[in-house]
C-alpha cells in the first residue's frame, strides 16, 4: 500500500487471486472503509467485464498461412542430421 492506500495493480490482484489470504483480507477491509479505493475496485471490475465482452479478433487467412509456412520451414531446417554410420 502507498500512503495507506493500495495502488490499482494491487486492487486488481485481489480479483485475480494473486494476493495471500492475509493480504486479501487486509485489502478487503480497506475497500470496505475507503470509498475512493472501493470506486477504483468497482471501475476495475467494470473494465474487466467490458474486456471480456469484446469480440475475439480473428486472424486473417493470409497471416495464418504465413505462420503455418514459417513453422513448416523451421521444422524442416531444424531436423537433426542423421547419425553417422559405422
Amino acid at each position: 500500500m502507498n500512503n495507506n492506500h493500495p495502488d490499482p495493480a494491487e486492487i486488481a490482484a485481489l480479483d485475480e487471486d494473486l494476493l495471500s489470504v492475509e493480504e486479501a483480507a487486509e485489502l478487503r477491509q480497506h475497500l470496505a472503509q475507503c470509498t475512493g479505493c472501493a470506486e477504483v475496485h468497482a471501475d476495475l471490475l467494470v473494465l474487466r467485464q467490458e474486456l471480456r465482452d469484446l469480440p475475439v479478433p480473428s486472424i486473417p487467412d493470409d497471416v495464418a498461412a504465413r505462420i503455418d509456412a514459417a513453422l513448416a520451414a523451421e521444422a524442416t531446417s531444424a531436423r537433426p542430421a542423421a547419425p553417422p554410420t559405422v
